[in-house]
C-alpha cells in the first residue's frame, strides 16, 4: 500500500473510532514518510529523528502549543521515544500496551500512558505536508477542524500537500 492509502485508511478507521487500527496505519505512513525524508538506515533512529524534526507541527495539531517538551517527557522518556515505543507495540503485537486513548490527557498514571487521539491526526497531517509526499493521492474529502477559543480553522489535507510552512502559519493565525 502507498503512503496515501495508509493515510486514507487511517482516517476511515479513526472516523469509526477504531483507534488502534487507525494508529497502525498512521505509524506505517509515518515510517514510510520518514524513510523518504531522512537518509538514515536504522529504523528507530530515523523514526525518532523524523518525530523530533516535526515536533513543531505535531505540538500544534495535538495541543495548539508551540512545542511539546521533548526531554524527560513522560516517565523519563523523550516524546519521540514514547511515540516509537507505541509504534513498536502496535505493529509487533497488534495492540498498544499500557496506552489509553483519551481526548486531551497526555500523562503517565498508575502504569498507563494516557495519550490524546489527536496524536494519530498529528502523524497523518505531518506525513501529508512533507514535500516528499506531494504526489501521494490523498482523498480529496479529508478535512480536520481545529478550534481555539472562538476561532476555528478547517484543514483540507490536499490543500497542504508538501506545504508544512503554510500549515504552521495557519495554526499561528488561529492562536493569535
Amino acid at each position: 500500500m502507498s503512503i496515501a492509502a495508509r493515510i486514507n485508511e487511517s482516517i476511515a478507521k479513526f472516523q469509526k473510532n477504531e483507534l488502534d487500527n487507525s494508529a497502525i496505519q498512521a505509524f506505517i505512513a509515518t515510517d514510510g514518510t520518514a524513510k523518504k525524508v531522512l537518509n538514515i538506515n536504522a529504523n528507530k533512529q530515523r523514526f525518532t529523528k523524523y518525530i523530533e524534526n516535526n515536533l513543531d507541527l505535531i505540538s500544534k495539531v495535538m495541543f495548539l502549543i508551540d512545542e511539546i517538551p521533548y526531554n524527560n517527557f513522560l516517565n523519563g522518556k523523550k516524546f519521540a521515544e514514547l511515540v516509537y515505543e507505541m509504534r513498536c507495540s502496535i505493529l509487533h503485537e497488534g495492540f498498544i500496551n499500557e496506552i489509553i486513548w483519551d481526548e486531551k490527557k497526555l500523562k503517565f498514571e498508575n502504569g498507563f500512558y494516557f495519550v490524546p487521539k489527536s496524536l494519530i491526526i498529528a502523524l497523518l497531517i505531518t506525513a501529508v505536508v512533507q514535500k516528499e509526499n506531494i504526489d501521494e493521492p490523498i482523498e480529496k474529502g479529508i478535512i480536520t477542524e481545529f478550534y481555539y477559543k472562538k476561532n476555528g480553522i478547517r484543514i483540507r489535507y490536499i490543500e497542504f500537500k508538501g506545504k508544512k510552512t503554510n500549515l504552521l502559519e495557519k495554526f499561528e493565525n488561529l492562536t493569535k
